[in-house]
């Protein structure tokens, strides 16, 4: 959210893309996807890569990963390289829920790091209610019952919680025989 933010608010061009977007089965096309993209990034300055899940790129390196992972790794680094040499207007951001899996050499090419912590009981009684919006029947006290029942919950895992209440309705009609007139008083206990 903080790199979508910086890239609304400067106007930049915003890449995002996740590891399946730049595999390839071929040999080589991997490599050429991920030039493709800084290329792509350093025509279109200013811009922002993000890369979400980051981990899944940058895992520090061992002897059991494949030479295509290598490959890509490597490739990786020479465009991270070439955009802190080159005064240009291409920033790259990562999200990770992993830090301590990151390759450090990975690592060293991010000048700045930022631990996101999990939300407070306020933050998640604002993100419940901000994606509850206008569907729901539930008051202040509902959402702090529901804020402190979700300890440990990311953002999005709040967004999945909401997304799945919303959607409960619809999948017990779709398999519901019998039906009964409820009055709004009900819905809510």
């Amino acid at each position: 959210m903080l790199a979508l933010s910086v890239c609304h608010h400067t106007k930049a061009t915003c890449f995002w893309v996740s590891l399946a977007d730049i595999t390839s089965k071929l040999i080589g096309e991997s490599e050429k996807l991920l030039n493709m993209l800084f290329q792509l990034a350093r025509e279109e300055a200013p811009s922002i890569i993000i890369i979400d899940e980051m981990d899944s790129l940058g895992r520090t390196r061992t002897g059991n990963e494949s030479e295509t992972e290598r490959r890509i790794k490597t490739e990786f680094l020479k465009q991270m390289d070439k955009i802190r040499t080159i005064d240009e207007q291409v920033s790259v951001f990562a999200t990770t829920n992993m830090p301590w899996e990151l390759d450090i050499a990975a690592l060293r090419r991010f000048e700045r790091k930022i631990l996101v912590p999990m939300p407070n009981k306020e933050t998640r009684k604002t993100i419940l209610e901000l994606h509850t919006a206008e569907n729901h029947l539930l008051n202040d006290k509902h959402f702090m019952l529901l804020a402190k029942s979700t300890d440990g919950y990311s953002g999005s895992d709040l967004s999945t919680l909401v997304n799945d209440g919303l959607m409960r309705p619809i999948k017990e009609i779709q398999v519901a025989t019998h039906f009964k007139k409820v009055r709004k008083s009900e819905l809510i206990e």
